[in-house]
């Protein structure tokens, strides 16, 4: 995932919902994803209760949640 913009707000959070299905209209499974950008480049993701990630989200590299 990519975020382009000049900046982003240290005080919302960013939450992204994504749906998947076999056949288009038709949501099978939901997940949410929230972030939080405590600092201008440092980003706290996290996966509901299975996954988060933290870090310097400005690394090319992206970076790498505890279950990768």
């Amino acid at each position: 995932m990519t975020l382009v913009g000049h900046s982003v707000s240290d005080t919302l959070d960013y939450v992204f919902h994504i749906d998947s299905a076999r056949r288009f209209g038709r949501t099978g499974k939901s997940t949410r994803i929230s972030c939080r950008f405590a600092a201008h480049e440092r980003a706290d993701c996290r996966l509901g209760e299975l996954d988060s990630v933290h870090g310097d989200a400005s690394d090319e590299q992206g970076l790498c949640s505890r279950t990768d």
